[in-house]
């Protein structure tokens, strides 16, 4: 199977991180490297990121969303690039199951829909693949 990368933009929410690091951990298909984007967080996020062995990319201030995923991104050197929310909670066999998926379909890109019962951490609800798309033959399957 192939190589993945998780980035995982975070900004003041050490709490959550350490979450799901802790699940990142579990996956059956584990990522390498794990990418922590702090977006200039004043609690302890950077110490739980590092503690948890992953890279820390600190900016100086929140530059948002969508620039921390693409200076992780830009750092990701693997097969794939799971980008994840610091909020969720994953099941051992997520990536796994995504990245064969996708793979399987031939994807260039692939995402699924995650719930948490209740809005409860921990409690997961459902996992489904979304159609995936192929640029190889521009089609949804």
């Amino acid at each position: 199977m192939s190589t993945v990368a998780a980035v995982i933009p975070n900004w003041n929410r050490a709490d959550l991180l350490r979450r799901v690091l802790e699940c990142l951990r579990r996956q059956t298909l584990p990522p390498s490297p794990i990418i922590v984007v702090d977006n200039g967080s004043t609690d302890n996020s950077g110490t739980v990121a590092r503690e948890a062995g992953a890279e820390l990319v600190s900016l100086p201030g929140n530059a948002g969303f969508a620039a921390a995923v693409n200076q992780g991104v830009s750092r990701a050197t693997a097969d794939w690039v799971a980008i994840i929310n610091n909020d969720v909670e994953l099941p051992p066999k997520w990536l796994s199951t995504l990245v064969g998926a996708a793979e399987e379909a031939g994807a260039s890109f692939a995402t699924v829909r995650t719930a948490l019962c209740g809005q409860k951490p921990g409690r997961f609800v459902s996992f489904r693949s979304l159609p995936h798309y192929s640029a190889a033959n521009s089609s949804m399957s």
